[in-house]
């Protein structure tokens, strides 16, 4: 009746950051978002009260949790229930399913950047409008200011800008005939054939950053080749004037972009 704590394992102190003592004896209450308080009171009476012995992770919806300082995070409960000695006792088994939700709204983040994309690119057969649109949809998928195309020019030693969001007409300018041996991170995606990540411009020291880079404020570098029948013809950047670690889809959708 008072749906009071009595065992709390390994694996939910670790979930919760309560250590056992603190929570023994407590109201289950306690491990909840308030606003879900009772209706999850409710929920487990009407789980007593029900001929089932047990409801499954996915019989049931997710669930809330609430941790020691205060956050939430979602979950999958599996409850089940026996009686002893007149008593009804429930054993809940939860999974934190954060990681999963991260990992389900990044898939959609990237389904719905390159559904943009090709439905973008139904109606251009031109080049430059294929990269107009491919820098455009760049920097609204990673939320950026920034984004440009370089392609390899025709002496093969070489690359220079030829599509750009945010950046002034005259920086696409200077960005022409870079040498591919220069120091800078799109030299270097273009040469490696991978991407260059730079969460911080002012902390880098393995590209040096061209000066236009300095002068526009930019913070922080995501780059990635361009590769095409598997033969390298350039790279796609986007620049923020604000630091961004860079996530493992980010990188991922930048170079599905790029192809």
């Amino acid at each position: 009746e008072d749906q009071r704590i009595l065992t709390f394992n390994r694996g939910a102190q670790q979930t919760f950051g309560y250590r056992a003592e603190e929570v023994l004896g407590r109201p289950l209450d306690l491990l909840l978002p308030p606003r879900f308080v009772e209706a999850h009171r409710r929920h487990i009476h009407a789980f007593a009260a029900a001929p089932d012995a047990a409801r499954y992770m996915n019989q049931r919806p997710e669930v809330s949790g609430r941790r020691k300082d205060g956050t939430e995070f979602p979950a999958q409960v599996s409850l089940s229930k026996f009686t002893e000695q007149g008593q009804t006792f429930f054993l809940s088994i939860l999974q934190d399913i954060t990681e999963r939700k991260q990992a389900e709204a990044a898939l959609l983040k990237l389904s719905q950047a390159l559904l943009k994309l090709s439905q973008a690119l139904l109606g251009e057969t031109e080049g430059q409008a294929m990269r107009d649109t491919a820098v455009r949809v760049a920097a609204e998928a990673l939320k950026v200011e920034f984004a440009a195309i370089a392609l390899i020019d025709e002496d093969g030693q070489s690359f220079s800008g030829r599509a750009a969001v945010g950046w002034p007409p005259e920086v696409l300018q200077q960005a022409q005939r870079v040498s591919l041996s220069a120091s800078t991170g799109l030299a270097y995606a273009i040469r490696t054939r991978a991407p260059a990540v730079i969460p911080d411009e002012s902390r880098e020291t393995r590209f040096g950053a061209p000066s236009w880079v300095v002068e526009m404020g930019i913070a922080s570098s995501l780059l990635a080749p361009m590769i095409v029948g598997g033969e390298v013809i350039g790279g796609l950047v986007v620049n923020s004037r604000t630091a961004r670690h860079w996530t493992d889809d980010e990188v991922r959708l930048l170079s599905l972009i790029a192809n």
